[in-house]
């Protein structure tokens, strides 16, 4: 599963880091690949308050404490 959690470089929503992380967790408890992350030095875009780079660090800790 791939996130691009913050500003969505096609114009999209990202629906948050709750649902992010509830994602990571059900692909985990499924045994599914795994997840990854892009845009991770992506700064604050105009049309959105979200850093994508900050939240993509903040996913990966967490997704790496759910896989391990």
């Amino acid at each position: 599963m791939g996130f691009e959690p913050g500003g969505q470089a096609a114009g999209g929503k990202w629906a948050g880091m709750g649902v992010s992380q509830q994602v990571i967790d059900y692909i985990q408890q499924q045994n599914y690949g795994g997840v990854q992350f892009w845009a991770i030095n992506q700064g604050k875009w105009a049309e959105s308050n979200e850093v994508t780079g900050e939240n993509v660090d903040i996913l990966a800790k967490y997704s790496a404490a759910a896989f391990h």
